[in-house]
């Protein structure tokens, strides 16, 4: 498994792209809301959508997991076993929100400009987890990176190849 980690590669042009396609549908879809309030349950799904569109940027087969920049040390002792492998890993894995999606979904419905949309979006960050461990996540108190400290999960961030400097 260790060897379907790839090494990292930076995807910020890509993701730069991704998030201000978004970012500018969210901003027209929600002036579409505000006049025409039964386009709601579309308008929540394009909310979510764009929530996890930024974090797997391409096609999620490719990045959901493996070229994820920030990865717990659990994920990776796990993605180093010789019982893993890539389609093993949808049950061992999570491709963690560090800010909850709901959070971001609110912020986004209030986003008025291209650049308030972008601004919430850079906020969608994903984290490789264990099941376990995401289990654990969604039940810890904080917001963001404070969840991983309270529950003393440490993470490497692929790109600095040190631990998580916010940690």
């Amino acid at each position: 498994m260790d060897a379907h980690l790839e090494p990292f590669l930076s995807l910020d042009s890509e993701r730069k792209r991704v998030t201000a396609f978004w970012a500018t549908l969210i901003v027209h879809a929600n002036e579409l809301a505000s006049q025409a309030p039964y386009i709601g349950q579309q308008h929540e799904y394009l909310l979510d959508r764009a929530t996890w569109a930024v974090t797997e940027i391409t096609p999620a087969a490719t990045t959901k997991y493996f070229r994820q920049r920030y990865w717990s040390f659990e994920a990776l002792n796990w993605a180093k076993s010789p019982l893993a492998t890539k389609s093993s890993a949808g049950g061992a894995l999570r491709h963690e929100h560090v800010v909850e999606r709901k959070a971001l979904k609110l912020d986004l419905a209030s986003c008025l400009t291209i650049a308030a949309a972008i601004s919430v979006l850079d906020r969608a960050v994903a984290c490789v987890v264990t099941k376990t461990e995401s289990y654990n996540l969604d039940r810890a108190a904080g917001v963001g990176w404070s969840r991983y400290t309270s529950l003393r999960i440490q993470v490497f961030d692929r790109h600095l190849r040190a631990l998580h400097p916010l940690l």
